[in-house]
Order: structure tokens, then C-alpha cells, then sequence
């Protein structure tokens, strides 16, 4: 998998150009060397699209004054063009090429206006995430060719940062993740061949996906394609967006469901013992995805009969005249009905009136801890919206809140719940969707069952814990080393 795309003749500048104009979101960024030359010039111009990132390189063409085959995209009223600090770049570019700019977004006011003291984009992340953005190559020499690989990568880079309790370090190299790209949109996280280390699986926006197995000693391996989770049956790339992870089986191991765009299906791999199976076909969930594009998206037993059900937020990223919401599609609710066997509630969403709204995140929380699972919508362009769940109560369920004996929430913890003759697995954790986090307690609805037989915790470190008989619709504290507690509601 390429990195990214190197423009370095003028054939390729002007095939690129043509493929600009056809997108409606560009982010740009530049290097200069004021740094390293009294006369500052453009040495870079990095261009992403949703799908691909791209690097032009002026000089090689021939000097900045080549960058002037730009100047449709830069002028463009149907292109947004987004960048951060933008006013040093635009000078920059305004002064080498003459370009005229339309429909710029600078995400540096955007920080400004919400009151940030401190604007650079390092300085949010670092505030907002303790995470500190390698700068290293910031300074560099940007004129010298040919440009190194750390020069390269710093312009097109992915990374991991581990945490390591007060801040985070960037392990991208050693820990492998350095060594392939992609356009990521979805991340989750999983012990997907069940050896007691968490992996990570990356949905990657019209590109192969990523499986990076952990080798449990720091380092990790993608074994995506091997697995079967890169492509779809058909050996496609499609257009990852949102991740849902769960145990449909219940045989112990995590299974995965991605969103796409329309035009393609959703895609639902099955595990089979660290080899996923492409049954999307025949799950039910195929034909209904085709027309729409998904986002977020979770599994979760809403109507508490012991199947999981499954949500997906819907939202064009092209509009679609003529319309009042040319970017509005209804969201979706599938009913489970035991492992891979799921049907399309009517009306689309599940709600008693339709609602039609561009959705991005989807997050999942008991927020009222009545039993129903309820979901929190959040749109593009429009207003958030609380989806309260008015069946849930109806039928039995449990909910479980599981701790190390420190306190803190047992993330990666394996729940396996004993209902008379069947086992639900679950897990711990609160990351999956698309730009969301979930609720962090472990629900398993019951059906018409009354007690829970026995609740198994399979520890991080693979020790093992049992709790049970514990009575259905309240919520128990599961903490390391205690017995099980109730939590008032």
C-alpha cells in the first residue's frame, strides 16, 4: 500500500488537477524554507482528499511558479479548502502563482473565535489530548532533493501513541504501525484472535483495511489481508467509515461490521478463530446499505430478547439536488434475531416518525438506566438528537459495571454471561462507531428470564473471575478482588 502519491512531473500535476475538481473537500498544507533561506519559497504543497493523500513537489516541476495548474482548484467556489494557519500559506502561494482563493476554512480562526488561547494545531492536540505532534522535520531542509523519508512520512504520517500513565509517546516505528498508510476513519480495538492481547483494526476510506495483530511485545504485524478483513468478498477496497465490534456467535471471539458508502454495502466479517468470512449477503444487511452512506453505527440488544440488534447513522457526503437536506438519509435499525440474521425495522431508524438527518457520530449509553439501551445522534450541520428507548424495559437485562481492583474501568475484559442454556460474550471497552465513545457498562438483555445463572470475567491478564447468581434489571459493580454490588439507578 502506497504511503502516498508523489507528483513530480507535469503529466501528473495536470491528471491530478482534473481529479481535484471533481471533489468537494481538500485540505492543503505547505512547507517553505524561511527557515533555511532569506527568501522564502514554496518547497511542498501536500493536497488530501477523502480517499488518497498527495504530495507536489514545485521544485522538481521546476520551481513554485509550475504550482499555477492549481489555480481552478484554489479558485473553485464548489471546493472547500481547508487548512490551519492559513494566512502564511496563502501568502506564499498568492506571491509565487498569483492564485485567487474560494471557499477557504481556516481551522486556526475556528480555534480562535472558540476562545483557544493558544491556537497552533500542536497546541490543541496537546491540550486537548496530551498528545505531542512530532515536529521534528517542521524545520528541516525543505529546498534539499532528493527529500528524505522522515521528510516524506512527516508529511503523510500516521502514528500510535501508547499511553504511559501522566502523557503519551509516539511508538508509530517500533511498534510497526509506520510501515503502511491508509485513509483511517474508523478505529476499534479487540482481542481478535483471542490470545489476550488487544489488537487494533483500522477502516481505511477507499483503501484496504488494516488488522494489526499485537505481537504482545509492543510490536504490531497487519495480518489484514491473510485474515480476510482488508477487502470485501469480492476482493474490493471499499469506503470505510464506522466500526461496530461483537461476539454475534457468542463462541468467544469478536466479529466485525463496517459502514461504506453508497453504492457499496456494508460489509459484516465473521470470525472464525482470527479468519474472518465476507457473509454480508446473507445476513440481511446487504440490499438495505447500498442507496446510503453509514457512519457511525453499534451493535446492541435494544429490544432486550437476548439477540443483538444493530444501529447505523446514515449521511451523504455529496449532495443531491434538488432537495431541502440535499445531505440527509434516514438512519437505519436492524432487528437481530440470533447471529448473523438480521431485518430492517420500519420506519427506517426505529423511531415512530422517520427522521432524516446527516449523521456522522452515533454513540450508545442506558443513559436513564431504565434498561434500554438509548443512542445519541450527532449530525452534520444540524442538531444533536437523544433517541430514547421506549421497548427496552419491556423484558429483563443486566448491566455490569466492571473494574480492576484500582478502580479503574477493566477495558479489553472479556463478560461471559450464563442465561439458562445459552452464554452471551461480551466485552469491555467504549471506542468503536466513528468519532464517538459509548457508555462503558456491559448490558446483555435477558428475554424473559429473571436471574443470571453465572458471570464470568476474563481478566486482561487472563485470570478469571466469577460472579452469580445475580436477579436481572439492575446494575452490578464488578470490582477486582470484591464481591458483586448493585449500583442504585
Amino acid at each position: 500500500m502506497a504511503d502516498f502519491e508523489l507528483i513530480e512531473t507535469h503529466e501528473d500535476l495536470d491528471a491530478l488537477v482534473q481529479d481535484l475538481l471533481g471533489e468537494k473537500i481538500l485540505a492543503f498544507d505547505t512547507e517553505a524554507d524561511s527557515f533555511y533561506h532569506y527568501f522564502d519559497k514554496t518547497c511542498l504543497v501536500q493536497v488530501a482528499t477523502r480517499k488518497q493523500i498527495y504530495l507536489i513537489d514545485p521544485l522538481t516541476l521546476g520551481g513554485p511558479a509550475e504550482l499555477a495548474a492549481l489555480a481552478p482548484v484554489f479558485a473553485s467556489p464548489d471546493i472547500r479548502k481547508i487548512f490551519h494557519a492559513a494566512e502564511y500559506d496563502l501568502f506564499v502561494l498568492k506571491r509565487d502563482c498569483s492564485f485567487q482563493f474560494q471557499n477557504l476554512f481556516d481551522t486556526m480562526i475556528c480555534a480562535q473565535l472558540l476562545g483557544y488561547p493558544s491556537v497552533g494545531l500542536a497546541s490543541l492536540c496537546e491540550r486537548h489530548f496530551d498528545v505531542k505532534l512530532p515536529k521534528d522535520e517542521q524545520r528541516s531542509d525543505w529546498s534539499r532533493r532528493p527529500l528524505t523519508q522522515r521528510q516524506l512520512s512527516y508529511a503523510a504520517a500516521d502514528v500510535l501513541y501508547r499511553n504511559d500513565g501522566d502523557r503519551f509517546t509516539d511508538v508509530s516505528e517500533p511498534a510497526g504501525i509506520w510501515k503502511a498508510r491508509g485513509n483511517g476513519l474508523g478505529v476499534v480495538s479487540g482481542d481478535f484472535n483471542v490470545d489476550g492481547w488487544p489488537d487494533l483494526y483500522v477502516a481505511n476510506d477507499g483503501m484496504p483495511n488494516q488488522l494489526w495483530i499485537n505481537g504482545g511485545d509492543g510490536s504490531f504485524e497487519d495480518r489484514a489481508l491473510i485474515a480476510g478483513t482488508a477487502v470485501n468478498l469480492n476482493g474490493a477496497a471499499e469506503a470505510g467509515m464506522g466500526i461496530a465490534v461483537a461476539d454475534l456467535e457468542n463462541d468467544g471471539d469478536p466479529d466485525l461490521f463496517v459502514t461504506h458508502l453508497r453504492a457499496e454495502t456494508n460489509t459484516l466479517y465473521l470470525n472464525e478463530g482470527g479468519v474472518f468470512d465476507d457473509v454480508t449477503a446473507t445476513t440481511g444487511l446487504a440490499a438495505p446499505s447500498v442507496a446510503l452512506t453509514g457512519f457511525g453505527t453499534g451493535f446492541a440488544d435494544f429490544d432486550n430478547d437476548g439477540y443483538l440488534d444493530l444501529y447505523v447513522g446514515n449521511g451523504r457526503v455529496g449532495s443531491r439536488p434538488p432537495a431541502a437536506a440535499p445531505f440527509s438519509e434516514p438512519n437505519q435499525l436492524f432487528r437481530g434475531f440470533g447471529s448473523t440474521r438480521f431485518e430492517l425495522v420500519v420506519p427506517s431508524g426505529g423511531t415512530e416518525t422517520q427522521v432524516i438527518d446527516n449523521t456522522r457520530a452515533v454513540a450508545f449509553a442506558d443513559y436513564d438506566l431504565d434498561g434500554g439501551v438509548d443512542a445519541i445522534i450527532v449530525n452534520n450541520g444540524g442538531r444533536a438528537r437523544l433517541l430514547h428507548n421506549v421497548v427496552g424495559a419491556n423484558r429483563g437485562w443486566l448491566a455490569l459495571e466492571v473494574l480492576e481492583a484500582a478502580g479503574s474501568e477493566a477495558t479489553g475484559a472479556r463478560i461471559a454471561v450464563v442465561v439458562g442454556d445459552r452464554m452471551h460474550w461480551r466485552t469491555v471497552g467504549r471506542a468503536s462507531s466513528y468519532l464517538a465513545s459509548n457508555s462503558g457498562l456491559v448490558h446483555v438483555g435477558l428475554g424473559d428470564e429473571t436471574t443470571v445463572d453465572d458471570v464470568i470475567v476474563h481478566w486482561a491478564d487472563g485470570l478469571q473471575t466469577r460472579y452469580g447468581p445475580l436477579r436481572g434489571r439492575a446494575v452490578y459493580s464488578l470490582r477486582r478482588g470484591f464481591d458483586a454490588k448493585t449500583i442504585d439507578k
